[in-house]
């Protein structure tokens, strides 16, 4: 458990206030919080591309956080995206690779039952948390396995990045459940996560509270089960064991 353990450290300290991080500690926490951002907003702009809908991502590095820099709708970007499946569909009937065919099919049917309604608006906004937290389970399971690592640095620094990340939305998706209205960190630029849940809100009709809710039980599950999968998976090529 060794792995385990020091990045849950690690990433404990990281994630205190920056007030009571010592000089020393505030880049790498700046620098996992950056790459946190650019995730955020590419899971953000990923989606957006998909439902015909052009963006940009960028950082803002004076403020804090992510923006994104959207452009009209533009429907021929949308037959792309259908055409681009169903050649991956095929793809995989002509290759016999079953499970790959079902699962291109069956995406793109949920895609087109809500790209045409305002619930996809609502997915590429929760895509962001989204975005990040599958790639901290990526990350936590890839360093447990060690699989073609770079050296016992790198195994570290994806563990750390994961667990940092999982602990980040958990962190303020409890700080906008806590504060439905959000108002100071809805102007926060840093904290993308909860603007985003104002804005699925307002379109669902809900409260803020409840995709809070929604999106924090999300992430401690992922969570959960990447350390789970971590654990029990057999290794590959480890580095060290986490036993």
């Amino acid at each position: 458990m060794r792995l385990i353990l020091t990045s849950l450290a690690l990433a404990a300290l990281l994630l205190l206030p920056p007030d009571a991080l010592a000089g020393i500690l505030r880049v790498p926490a700046a620098c996992l919080d950056y790459i946190a951002v650019l995730l955020h907003e590419l899971g953000h702009v990923a989606l957006r591309w998909s439902f015909g809908y052009p963006a940009l991502p960028a950082l803002d590095f004076r403020h804090g956080g992510g923006v994104i820099y959207p452009f009209d709708r533009s429907i021929w970007l949308l037959f792309g995206f259908y055409a681009v499946a169903a050649a991956a569909f095929c793809w995989g009937m002509a290759r016999r690779v079953w499970w790959f065919a079902a699962l291109v099919s069956i995406l793109t049917g949920l895609h087109l039952i809500l790209a045409f309604n305002y619930r996809h608006e609502a997915l590429c906004s929760f895509m962001g948390l989204g975005a990040e937290v599958f790639a901290a389970m990526y990350c936590i399971i890839r360093s447990a396995r060690g699989e073609k690592m770079g050296g016992w640095a790198e195994q570290y620094f994806n563990m750390l990045f994961g667990i940092y990340v999982m602990g980040r939305n958990i962190v303020l998706t409890l700080a906008v459940y806590a504060n439905p209205a959000g108002d100071a960190a809805a102007q926060d630029k840093a904290a993308h996560v909860l603007r985003d849940v104002e804005q699925i809100a307002g379109l669902a009709d809900i409260r803020a509270q409840a995709v809070a809710l929604f999106a924090l039980g999300f992430t401690v599950s992922c969570a959960v089960t990447a350390l789970g999968l971590a654990i029990f998976l057999p290794p590959r090529e480890r580095l060290g064991t986490i036993r």
